[in-house]
């Protein structure tokens, strides 16, 4: 393959934005914890589990995102420009409608949720206030995820990449005002902690929504605002979106139930793997920015009908991917106690979640693979494809060899994420099989 350096730069150009804006995220959960924490063990504890509980739910609503991403870059690529409109219509409604159902569902569920999740009742109490205020966020969060994947689709990834950095500050100060009573708002702790997370995510999905409608995008994409199911979008919309929802729901809950299983081999072994985990959130940035750079560039290069262009631009994706990533490798291998001490002083924690952290460098550049070719195949409408082999890895694979090594075979932590670098390897290997036979080519959205 020759290196084509003008779309090396075109992807690293549009990714670049994606992988901060998914920084400015990730740190706003992690300032959360810190300022709730400050209350004490119990907030810290109790926030932890809802937010988690909270994330299962809500992280599944990236996927109308990225589905309309993909419609919109098709359309792009197509020359249809005034059809965007119709795409953000249809995804704005079925946002709503799908926001609002899981906004009731979570506030009238997050009791009993937290009771089975926690033994002790002032736990259960303080998670169920915190998911109660934030309910509301799984609306804006759609909305906010649509007018991204609308960005986002014409290839303007630095608009929601800022209006990231700006939720994240106002995420803070609204933390700092409900959290702690200050400048005459109520002390509300946990619950306000949730609540200034809903309110923060909405002044971003607003920021967006009146960046949408500038008068040249408004125009130029007819961007309406027309409530509307329209069947012929609606379809595909629906066909891209659900195969990367139940994924991501999936894939989650097979991360808590790994640490089920590590929980059984001790409390230090499970705080090690958690940190591990943390770590690991952050250096699959680069190739999550990538891939949703490159699912941009697939899906308006399928929609001018040029596969060539498309299959070239999902290699040089990896190769950007592999060289960020592979740094992230060698500074696991080479330097992991300085990695986990930016969560844990802990000496024994440390201990254990060295060698893990190690064996985690090793499989950097194969995950990058995986996940960047996930998010061309993506682009190109198979979704489908993306979740099967994601979801059949961890199931039929991850998770019994999870149990096999460490359990049955007594292996311990090490055997546990030897069973994830096997998964991680497995997947990268489908992905890349998948991408060279080119079935992505055909999907039509």
């Amino acid at each position: 393959m020759n290196l084509d350096r003008p779309l090396l730069a075109r992807i690293l150009r549009l990714g670049t934005p994606v992988v901060l804006g998914t920084i400015s995220a990730t740190t706003m959960g992690l300032i959360d914890m810190a300022m709730v924490g400050r209350l004490g063990p119990a907030y810290l504890a109790a926030v932890g589990l809802a937010t988690n509980l909270f994330s299962t739910v809500v992280r599944t609503t990236l996927a109308l995102g990225q589905a309309a991403q993909t419609l919109t870059a098709r359309r792009v690529g197509e020359s249809r420009e005034a059809a965007v409109g119709e795409v953000v219509d249809v995804a704005l409604t079925l946002g709503v409608v799908v926001g609002v159902a899981i906004t009731v569902l979570m506030a009238l569920a997050a009791g009993p949720a937290m009771g089975l999740l926690a033994h002790q009742p002032e736990l259960a109490r303080l998670g169920a206030g915190y998911i109660i205020w934030r309910a509301p966020e799984a609306l804006f969060l759609m909305l906010l995820f649509v007018y991204r994947g609308f960005f986002e689709g014409i290839g303007r990834t630095a608009v929601p990449a800022l209006v990231g950095v700006v939720t994240m500050l106002c995420n803070v100060a609204l933390n700092w005002c409900l959290i702690y009573g200050k400048l005459g708002m109520p002390r509300m702790e946990a619950r306000g902690a949730g609540l200034a997370s809903a309110l923060a995510t909405l002044i971003g999905a607003l920021l967006l929504a009146l960046l949408a409608r500038s008068a040249g995008l408004r125009q130029r994409f007819d961007l309406r605002l027309r409530p509307s199911l329209k069947a012929a979008i609606l379809r595909p919309l629906w066909r891209v979106a659900w195969p990367g929802a139940l994924r991501t729901f999936l894939v989650i809950l097979s991360f808590t139930l790994f640490l089920a299983i590590i929980e059984r081999l001790g409390t230090v072994q499970l705080a090690a793997s958690n940190g591990v985990i943390l770590i690991l959130s952050f250096s699959f940035m680069p190739a999550i920015g990538v891939g949703t750079a490159v699912a941009t560039l697939v899906g308006q290069s399928l929609g001018r009908h040029d596969v060539a262009a498309a299959r070239r631009t999902g290699w040089h994706g990896v190769l950007v991917s592999v060289a960020f990533m592979g740094i992230m490798g060698v500074l696991f291998l080479s330097a992991p106690r300085p990695c986990l001490r930016l969560f844990t002083n802990d000496p024994e924690i440390l201990d254990v979640g060295v060698p893990v952290l190690r064996l985690m460098g090793l499989v950097q550049m194969f995950d990058a693979t995986g996940l960047t070719l996930a998010g061309a195949i993506g682009g190109a409408g198979h979704t489908r494809l993306v979740m099967l082999a994601d979801v059949g890895s961890a199931y039929l694979l991850f998770l019994p060899l999870t149990w096999l090594i460490a359990l049955r075979l007594h292996h311990g932590l090490m055997g546990a994420w030897l069973a994830a670098m096997i998964w991680f390897f497995v997947f990268a290997v489908l992905m890349v099989l998948a991408w060279a036979r080119g079935g992505w080519a055909r999907v039509r959205v």
